[in-house]
């Protein structure tokens, strides 16, 4: 089995490293040959540089355009026969992709969403960790390192909106449910989501809740419009 790993990096430092180590870390019950696409957004930090080179490690460059972007670059150069997404500063647990991949066969279904757990980054002090919040509990929805599919499935869904900033992957989640494909939601952790200092989109979620229920209403009334105009 095949899977690509799709991470889009900007200024991730030591944290890509990890991230391409855990998906090189997965043990599997069955043969797996991962495709590694890790897509350089411009980063001035050359965190790419840092990389061990490989067969299964692909390295792409864009201009600075956003993560959307760098994914549908990956997609589109993916070759695995499924895909999972991977942030640059997550890490996958060790059994993630026989987690995921089992989830999809047992569920006869499309595309599979894992949980995430999150945790304070190792290097930030105990003074600065006490001052960011993280979720105490694990929890699910359509993150880099959760969500995995059928590459044609994926596909079929369509990439991700470059033009809805910070909200482009809850809107390929709406799109998903509006698909006709089947998803199931496992409730297995398969990714750890790092909390730092420069992630605080992820940090102050609460604050952008506001524009998500708005790209999900949108996509809910494109829905309707499609099935009205399905039974003209």
């Amino acid at each position: 089995m095949k899977v690509s790993v799709i991470i889009p990096c900007y200024n991730a430092g030591s944290y890509l490293v990890q991230a391409v180590s855990s998906v090189r870390a997965q043990k599997t019950s069955f043969p797996l040959t991962s495709e590694i696409i890790v897509i350089d957004d411009d980063s001035p930090d050359g965190c790419v540089e840092q990389l061990d080179g490989g067969s299964d490690l692909k390295i792409l460059h864009q201009e600075h355009q956003g993560a959307a972007t760098a994914r549908n670059y990956g997609m589109r150069e993916a070759t695995g026969e499924y895909l999972l997404f991977l942030d640059d500063d997550d890490k996958l647990v060790p059994d993630a992709v026989e987690t995921l991949y089992q989830g999809l066969l047992q569920n006869e279904s499309d595309v599979v969403l894992g949980m995430a757990e999150d945790f304070i980054s190792e290097e930030l002090t105990a003074e600065v960790a006490a001052s960011l919040s993280k979720k105490e509990v694990p929890f699910g929805a359509f993150l880099s390192g959760c969500c995995f599919g059928k590459r044609e499935a994926v596909l079929e869904v369509g990439f991700f909106d470059a033009s809805i900033q910070g909200g482009e992957t809850v809107d390929w989640l709406a799109r998903l449910r509006n698909s006709g494909l089947k998803s199931v939601q496992l409730n297995v952790i398969t990714v750890h989501r790092r909390i730092h200092l420069t992630n605080l989109g992820r940090v102050y979620e609460q604050e952008q809740m506001q524009s998500y229920a708005s790209i999900i209403r949108k996509r809910l009334l494109a829905q309707r419009m499609k099935n009205k105009n399905n039974l003209k």
